[in-house]
C-alpha cells in the first residue's frame, strides 16, 4: 500500500482561487500549483475520477473568473482492482 503525504502550501498569504480540500462535487483536492510570475494565484489541483472512461481519472484546476475546469493531465488509468477492494 502507500501512504498519504500532506504538505502546507508552500506561499499562505498568496490568493487562492477554487475550493481547499474538495469540489462541491466530491473531487478531491490532490496538491497545489504554486503562483508564478504569469499567474500570481496558487491553485487548488483536484482529481477527478467520474467524467471519463471507465476507471479513467485526470487533474484539473478552476478557472478564477469563468469557475470552469481547465484539465491539466491526460487520462490515466487506476488499478480496478482498488475499485473491488475498497481501496
Amino acid at each position: 500500500g502507500g501512504a498519504l503525504r500532506c504538505f502546507q502550501r508552500r506561499d499562505e498569504l498568496s490568493p487562492v482561487t477554487g475550493c481547499i480540500g474538495a469540489m462541491e462535487n466530491g473531487d478531491l483536492q490532490v496538491g497545489w500549483l504554486r503562483a508564478t510570475v504569469i499567474d500570481p494565484y496558487e491553485r487548488p489541483v483536484y482529481l477527478d475520477g467520474k467524467m471519463h472512461n471507465h476507471g479513467d481519472c485526470a487533474m484539473y484546476i478552476v478557472n478564477r473568473n469563468e469557475g470552469t475546469k481547465t484539465y491539466i493531465t491526460k487520462n490515466f488509468q487506476t488499478n480496478p482492482v482498488m475499485y473491488m477492494a475498497g481501496g
